[in-house]
């Protein structure tokens, strides 16, 4: 799973090409802020399950 937070588009970019190579997942973190999701993400990439609950101070 591969997390990113991008401005510019910089990271989306870098983030897009590892996850090329990886297979893993992009999840931009802006966007899931945005839409004030704030639910686990879970990941099942290979044989690892992952959780991850993003967190804002601006709540």
């Amino acid at each position: 799973m591969i997390l990113y937070f991008s401005g510019t588009g910089n990271s989306r970019y870098v983030a897009r090409k590892i996850a090329e190579i990886s297979g893993d997942d992009v999840i931009s973190i802006n966007e899931r802020l945005k839409k004030g999701s704030y639910a686990p993400i879970k990941s099942s990439c290979g044989k690892r399950k992952t959780s991850l609950l993003l967190a804002s101070s601006q709540l």
